[in-house]
């Protein structure tokens, strides 16, 4: 027999296989791909959803097994993520045809949670459509689109598991459901008119009408008249109002005590986008995709956009409808809205309607509707470098959480909780290998966050059936995170661990890039506003090395004094007297900022401070104070955004390189009084834009510094300093020949990265 009769003699044999797929395989169509990839290649058996993914068992001829995990790979559906295939040929089993069985629940759930995806194209052409059954109903999905994560209550994802489970399908929907050929084949979340869930709309907390056309009528009169109309999202409600009114605009921000900090608009399509912003191809990109984030952008007519809704700033936040409702609504108002989280400044979003109606008693109008949010969500924000068009993801949350499409596996068989820092608050969860990261959860320093962080971390542990062998902590024992993270080892009496923070951002962007393994030195650049020492001092401009596995700190901004605790942050000028002390020409610049009695209390504290800070953030805010931009923040980081600004400004149509200001290093400590001092002689004709941008290049120039010195050519950067665009462009330009730089890209920069962080320092501690 020749070697191609053997081969076809052997594909025609009968064999059976179980395959169980894992990855993010539930909730974007997977069952209804491999159940007509099967039929096409003549195989039968059965595909259900298990806690591990899932789980095929397939009967055919072995040269259609072949071709069937061949194609399993390269089309599956476009929101699955695939990472690994287990093939087992078992006993040769006959089967009557293909089916998909009822789902498999277990003891314990290790698959991957999907994030909820934006409205489709052809689900909005549906609802656009007035010869399609669907037209103007506000909550049409198919397997490709609509909420995932937000309505999910168990594993694994289908209807009886979400928030959905009280709405069943009518005959039509049903028809749709169980037909292999249409596109909402087994789709979970499927409804039409006929089976629709229903809507709501309170007007001065009463109850005005029921009728869904009549309903977006009357949020489009009210948004014409510069009303403020609460309309319930998918991850929770926002405060929406006509984006051009500016006293409505008012309105919104004395309802959520916000008195300058950017709102984001809603366009009504990426045309409207197009015509009155200034954006790229990757830009589009991201506001046209499944996420639906909000991208900053610049308007080309800034006096059209910004004004009330982003005071002083250059870009704003635009997003476009990531909901049918927002489609219906947007197309017939066809003009921007503001589009803002429905929360008092400080407070989580409002996802619950009972709340929303005892809340938001301030707006004239709440549309609502009855599907009930599991995970309650803030719109993810991403924007982009100025010139290289580098992503920086700013807040991930709706869209991306809680999802991480990491290429690599942590290895450890235990199931980790790790709690993150304060400021941006997150969790992460770790099991089976499998990493998790939380939505946004805000600011835990204040009480509403913290309630609702406890509440988020139980339901989200409830959903694995896996209790945490261990939980993970900042170093700072005052962290709200710390303190529940040790009360929840102590409750459930397991093993706590502390991870310093800046050490926990270089264990992030090591893990991310997944460059634990290798040889090469890397130099870790650690910038931000806030965290505890080793030494027990605030730190937050450091550098470390990563050798093999150890990370040793090797450089610092000089410390300068901690003034009067958290207002230190919140008041650059601050900052300025703190950087500048015993630099009598800073000094005469700075008297002006304070009251006579403040100069000398401020200097006496500084004085007798025991507490010192390394901070860059605090750096960004006394060289914003001194060249008069910012002398107090009226919200988190203004002074660093304007600082950036400033300095984008004066390149805007000029070259990015120029003389760095003087500065010193030695053993390490980095000395920037010459600096301070050059800024505060610099001469009255020289514009705060051609301070802030020298600025930045001395930054650049630092960091060169320190890698050679070290005789490192790979450079990591993280903490909250990176979210600024112009610095990651001009560390590109200027030493992107030199060295191998690597940056956040599907993490934020700042403190959201923190429980990640703290998983990548356990388990490659505990990895050996």
């Amino acid at each position: 027999m020749s070697i191609n009769d053997q081969k076809k003699s052997t594909n025609s044999v009968l064999k059976s296989q179980k395959i169980i797929i894992h990855g993010r395989v539930q909730g974007v169509g997977f069952r209804p791909f491999i159940y007509n990839l099967a039929h096409q290649n003549s195989l039968d058996g059965w595909i259900k959803n298990t806690n591990n993914g899932v789980e095929i068992h397939v009967t055919g001829l072995d040269k259609n097994h072949q071709n069937f995990i061949g194609l399993i790979q390269t089309n599956a559906p476009q929101h699955s993520v695939i990472r690994s295939i287990e093939v087992e040929d078992i006993q040769l089993i006959t089967f009557l045809n293909f089916e998909i069985l009822p789902s498999k629940e277990g003891t314990e759930n290790q698959i991957e949670l999907t994030p909820d995806f934006g409205v489709c194209d052809i689900c909005v052409e549906e609802i656009l459509n007035h010869s399609n059954s669907r037209l103007n109903y506000a909550f049409t999905t198919c397997t490709q689109c609509g909420p995932r994560y937000s309505i999910i209550e168990q594993l694994p994802f289908d209807r009886h598991t979400t928030t959905m489970a009280c709405y069943d399908m009518c005959l039509r929907c049903e028809s749709e459901y169980q037909n292999s050929s249409d596109r909402r084949f087994h789709g979970q979340t499927n409804s039409c008119p006929d089976c629709s869930i229903p809507m709501w709309l309170y007007f001065q907390n009463k109850l005005d009408e029921t009728n869904p056309e009549r309903i977006c009528e009357k949020v489009i009169e009210a948004w014409s008249k510069g009303m403020v109309v609460a309309t319930k999202g998918v991850g929770g409600y926002l405060l929406t109002t006509s984006a051009s009114n500016q006293e409505s605009v008012k309105h919104i921000r004395k309802i959520k005590h916000r008195e300058s900090k950017p709102f984001a608009i809603m366009c009504p399509d990426i045309k409207y986008v197009h015509d009155n912003f200034h954006i790229d191809q990757k830009e589009e990109v991201f506001l046209k995709s499944s996420v639906a984030p909000i991208v900053l952008l610049q308007p080309k007519n800034t006096s059209t956009f910004l004004g009330q809704i982003a005071p002083g700033l250059d870009k704003i936040g635009v997003m476009l409808p990531y909901t049918p409702l927002f489609h219906l609504l947007l197309n017939k108002y066809s003009k921007p809205i503001i589009a803002t989280s429905a929360n008092m400044t400080h407070d989580p979003i409002i996802y619950e309607d009972k709340e929303a109606l005892i809340r938001l008693s301030e707006v004239d109008f709440i549309l609502t509707y009855d599907r009930e949010i599991s995970f309650p969500q803030d719109d993810s924000l991403i924007a982009f470098s100025p010139f290289k068009k580098k992503q920086i993801t700013l807040r991930r949350s709706r869209g991306l959480a809680p999802s991480f499409q990491q290429s690599f596996s942590f290895p450890t068989d235990k199931t980790i909780l790790a709690f993150g820092a304060d400021m941006k608050g997150t969790f992460a969860y770790c099991t089976n290998t499998q990493v998790y990261l939380s939505q946004y959860l805000g600011d835990l320093g204040h009480f509403e966050v913290q309630q609702r962080t406890e509440i988020m971390i139980e339901r989200f542990i409830g959903l694995f059936k896996t209790k945490p062998d261990i939980v993970l902590v900042d170093k700072h024992p005052d962290y709200f995170s710390t303190r529940l993270g040790q009360d929840y080892s102590v409750s459930n009496e397991i093993p706590v661990c502390h991870f310093q923070h800046h050490r926990t951002h270089f264990g992030a962007i090591l893990s991310e890039h997944d460059l634990w393994n290798n040889e090469f030195l890397i130099l870790g650049i650690i910038w931000d506003g806030t965290g505890l020492g080793d030494d027990s001092h605030i730190w937050g401009g450091e550098f470390f090395i990563k050798e093999n596995s150890q990370i040793s700190r090797v450089g610092h901004l000089k410390y300068s004094s901690h003034i009067a605790g958290e207002k230190m942050a919140k008041e650059p000028r601050l900052s300025a007297l703190s950087f500048s002390e015993e630099i009598s020409e800073v000094s005469n610049l700075l008297k002006e900022k304070f009251t006579k009695q403040e100069w000398e209390n401020y200097l006496l504290l500084s004085k007798k401070s025991n507490l010192l800070t390394s901070s860059m953030g605090r750096l960004f805010d006394a060289v914003a104070s001194l060249i008069g931009l910012c002398d107090v923040n009226e919200y988190e980081g203004q002074a660093a955004i304007l600082l950036e600004q400033a300095a984008l400004r004066f390149v805007k149509h000029g070259s990015l390189d120029a003389e760095p200001f003087s500065f010193t290093i030695e053993n390490g400590v980095v000395d920037i009084k010459s600096m301070l001092r050059q800024i505060a002689q610099q001469k009255p004709e020289i514009i705060s834009g051609e301070i802030a941008f020298k600025f930045h290049i001395t930054l650049v120039e630092i960091i060169r510094r320190i890698a050679e010195e070290h005789k490192v050519n790979h450079l990591a950067f993280s903490g909250g300093v990176f979210q600024n665009g112009l610095l990651v462009d001009l560390l590109f330009h200027k030493l992107e020949n030199d060295f191998s730089l690597y940056f956040h890209q599907e993490l934020s920069p700042n403190d959201e990265n923190i429980a990640f962080g703290q998983l990548a320092l356990y388990i490659n501690s505990h990895s050996s």
